[in-house]
């Protein structure tokens, strides 16, 4: 099996968060929290990437729903 280590300044660079939010937004475009998120898109992927470094973020909880049909 092969390791790779010293991955961690590629994982939160800046261009890998701004694709994860491409990727992560598909199919949510026009959705209030993404609409919120994406008109201060640069300055959120910097304080997350600043969060990231200083290892101080924490995700929110989760939220749990049914769907029924």
């Amino acid at each position: 099996m092969k390791r790779y280590g010293n991955l961690w300044n590629e994982i939160i660079a800046f261009g890998n968060l701004l694709s994860a939010a491409q990727r992560g937004q598909r199919g949510k475009r026009f959705r209030e929290n993404v609409l919120e998120f994406n008109y201060n898109l640069e300055q959120e992927l910097f304080q997350l990437q600043e969060e990231l470094q200083l290892k101080t973020y924490c995700p929110g909880n989760y939220t749990t729903f049914q769907v029924f049909g």
